[in-house]
Protein backbone atom coordinates (compact mmCIF):
# COMPACT_ATOMS: atom_id res chain seq x y z
CA UNK A 1 0.00 0.00 0.00
CA UNK A 2 2.80 2.40 0.80
CA UNK A 3 4.24 2.09 -2.68
CA UNK A 4 0.87 2.89 -4.30
CA UNK A 5 0.72 6.21 -2.44
CA UNK A 6 4.24 7.17 -3.43
CA UNK A 7 3.61 6.23 -7.08
CA UNK A 8 0.46 8.32 -7.46
CA UNK A 9 1.29 12.06 -7.04
CA UNK A 10 -2.28 13.02 -6.16
CA UNK A 11 -2.45 10.45 -3.35
CA UNK A 12 0.98 11.50 -2.14
CA UNK A 13 -0.05 15.20 -1.92
CA UNK A 14 -3.28 14.24 -0.15
CA UNK A 15 -1.33 12.17 2.40
CA UNK A 16 1.11 15.05 3.05
CA UNK A 17 -1.77 17.50 3.56
CA UNK A 18 -3.51 15.05 5.88
CA UNK A 19 -0.31 14.57 7.93
CA UNK A 20 0.16 18.34 8.19
CA UNK A 21 -3.43 18.82 9.38
CA UNK A 22 -2.93 16.15 12.06
CA UNK A 23 0.25 17.88 13.21
CA UNK A 24 -1.44 21.27 13.42
CA UNK A 25 -4.35 19.87 15.41
CA UNK A 26 -1.94 18.18 17.83
CA UNK A 27 0.01 21.41 18.27
CA UNK A 28 -3.09 23.47 19.00
CA UNK A 29 -4.47 20.93 21.48
CA UNK A 30 -1.29 20.40 23.53
CA UNK A 31 -0.86 21.98 26.94
CA UNK A 32 2.37 23.81 27.77
CA UNK A 33 4.75 22.18 30.21
CA UNK A 34 5.96 25.47 31.64
CA UNK A 35 3.80 27.27 34.18
CA UNK A 36 3.58 30.85 32.94
CA UNK A 37 0.92 31.98 35.38
CA UNK A 38 1.56 34.80 37.84
CA UNK A 39 3.22 33.81 41.14
CA UNK A 40 1.15 33.42 44.30
CA UNK A 41 0.34 36.58 46.19
CA UNK A 42 -1.51 36.77 49.45
CA UNK A 43 -5.07 37.96 48.99
CA UNK A 44 -5.27 39.98 52.22
CA UNK A 45 -2.33 42.31 51.59
CA UNK A 46 -1.24 43.35 48.15
CA UNK A 47 0.85 46.29 49.37
CA UNK A 48 4.58 45.69 49.29
CA UNK A 49 5.12 47.49 52.59
CA UNK A 50 2.25 45.87 54.51
CA UNK A 51 2.87 42.31 53.34
CA UNK A 52 4.06 40.38 56.38
CA UNK A 53 5.27 37.46 54.24
CA UNK A 54 7.72 39.61 52.30
CA UNK A 55 9.43 40.87 55.45
CA UNK A 56 9.37 37.69 57.53
CA UNK A 57 12.94 36.71 56.71
CA UNK A 58 14.27 40.22 57.33
CA UNK A 59 12.46 40.37 60.67
CA UNK A 60 13.93 37.01 61.68
CA UNK A 61 17.48 38.22 60.90
CA UNK A 62 16.96 41.42 62.88
CA UNK A 63 15.59 39.42 65.83
CA UNK A 64 18.59 37.05 65.85
CA UNK A 65 21.02 39.98 65.57
CA UNK A 66 19.38 41.61 68.59
CA UNK A 67 19.80 38.41 70.61
CA UNK A 68 23.50 38.25 69.69
CA UNK A 69 23.97 41.92 70.56
CA UNK A 70 22.36 41.43 73.99
CA UNK A 71 24.62 38.45 74.66
CA UNK A 72 27.72 40.49 73.71
CA UNK A 73 26.65 43.37 75.97
CA UNK A 74 26.12 40.97 78.89
CA UNK A 75 29.54 39.43 78.38
CA UNK A 76 31.18 42.84 78.31
CA UNK A 77 29.35 43.94 81.49
CA UNK A 78 30.42 40.83 83.38
CA UNK A 79 34.04 41.22 82.30
CA UNK A 80 36.38 38.38 83.23
CA UNK A 81 33.98 36.66 85.61
CA UNK A 82 33.09 34.01 83.04
CA UNK A 83 36.75 33.30 82.33
CA UNK A 84 37.45 32.34 85.93
CA UNK A 85 34.32 30.18 86.07
CA UNK A 86 35.51 28.08 83.11
CA UNK A 87 36.63 24.57 84.08
CA UNK A 88 40.33 24.45 84.85
CA UNK A 89 42.67 21.79 83.52
CA UNK A 90 44.20 19.80 86.38
CA UNK A 91 47.88 20.48 87.15
CA UNK A 92 48.88 16.90 86.34
CA UNK A 93 47.48 17.21 82.81
CA UNK A 94 49.20 20.55 82.36
CA UNK A 95 52.52 19.05 83.41
CA UNK A 96 52.17 16.05 81.08
CA UNK A 97 51.26 18.30 78.14
CA UNK A 98 54.27 20.52 78.84
CA UNK A 99 56.57 17.49 79.07
CA UNK A 100 55.23 16.10 75.77
CA UNK A 101 55.71 19.47 74.11
CA UNK A 102 59.31 19.72 75.33
CA UNK A 103 59.98 16.16 74.17
CA UNK A 104 58.67 16.98 70.67
CA UNK A 105 60.83 20.09 70.52
CA UNK A 106 63.92 18.08 71.46
CA UNK A 107 63.16 15.46 68.79
CA UNK A 108 62.67 18.19 66.19
CA UNK A 109 65.99 19.80 67.13
CA UNK A 110 67.77 16.45 66.86
CA UNK A 111 66.26 15.84 63.43
CA UNK A 112 67.30 19.33 62.32
CA UNK A 113 70.89 18.70 63.49
CA UNK A 114 71.00 15.38 61.61
CA UNK A 115 69.75 17.03 58.44
CA UNK A 116 72.24 19.89 58.67
CA UNK A 117 75.25 17.67 59.35
CA UNK A 118 74.41 15.05 56.72
CA UNK A 119 77.01 14.62 53.97
CA UNK A 120 76.20 14.37 50.29
CA UNK A 121 76.29 10.85 48.85
CA UNK A 122 77.26 12.06 45.36
CA UNK A 123 81.01 12.49 45.11
CA UNK A 124 82.31 15.71 43.53
CA UNK A 125 84.95 13.89 41.47
CA UNK A 126 82.16 12.30 39.39
CA UNK A 127 80.56 15.62 38.42
CA UNK A 128 82.78 16.46 35.43
CA UNK A 129 82.65 13.00 33.73
CA UNK A 130 78.88 12.79 34.25
CA UNK A 131 78.43 16.25 32.78
CA UNK A 132 80.51 15.28 29.76
CA UNK A 133 78.38 12.14 29.26
CA UNK A 134 75.21 14.23 29.45
CA UNK A 135 76.51 16.73 26.89
CA UNK A 136 77.49 13.92 24.51
CA UNK A 137 74.06 12.32 24.91
CA UNK A 138 72.38 15.65 24.09
CA UNK A 139 74.45 16.08 20.94
CA UNK A 140 73.74 12.55 19.73
CA UNK A 141 70.01 12.58 20.22
CA UNK A 142 69.14 16.23 19.67
CA UNK A 143 71.48 17.95 17.24
CA UNK A 144 71.63 21.70 17.66
CA UNK A 145 70.40 23.82 14.75
CA UNK A 146 72.46 26.93 14.21
CA UNK A 147 70.84 30.34 13.60
CA UNK A 148 71.85 30.41 9.95
CA UNK A 149 70.13 27.05 9.50
CA UNK A 150 66.84 28.63 10.62
CA UNK A 151 67.35 31.44 8.12
CA UNK A 152 68.00 28.91 5.35
CA UNK A 153 64.85 26.98 6.26
CA UNK A 154 62.82 30.21 6.20
CA UNK A 155 64.17 31.12 2.73
CA UNK A 156 63.28 27.67 1.37
CA UNK A 157 59.78 27.87 2.86
CA UNK A 158 59.24 31.35 1.43
CA UNK A 159 60.50 30.23 -1.97
CA UNK A 160 58.16 27.23 -2.07
CA UNK A 161 55.19 29.41 -1.09
CA UNK A 162 55.91 32.05 -3.71
CA UNK A 163 56.35 29.34 -6.36
CA UNK A 164 52.98 27.82 -5.42
CA UNK A 165 51.29 31.24 -5.69
CA UNK A 166 52.93 31.88 -9.04
CA UNK A 167 51.67 28.52 -10.35
CA UNK A 168 48.13 29.28 -9.10
CA UNK A 169 48.10 32.65 -10.86
CA UNK A 170 49.23 31.11 -14.14
CA UNK A 171 46.63 28.31 -13.93
CA UNK A 172 43.77 30.78 -13.53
Amino acid sequence: MWNLISINPICQRKKIVNDQEKLLSKLTNTRSRIDTSAPWRPSHSLSKWNNKYAHAEENKIVYENNILLNKMVNIQKQGNKNISSMPQIPKSQQITKRVEKEKLQMENLQLLDRLQTAQATYNKQFWVPDDQKNQAYKQLHRPKIQQHDYNELARKQLGSRSAARFNEQQDS
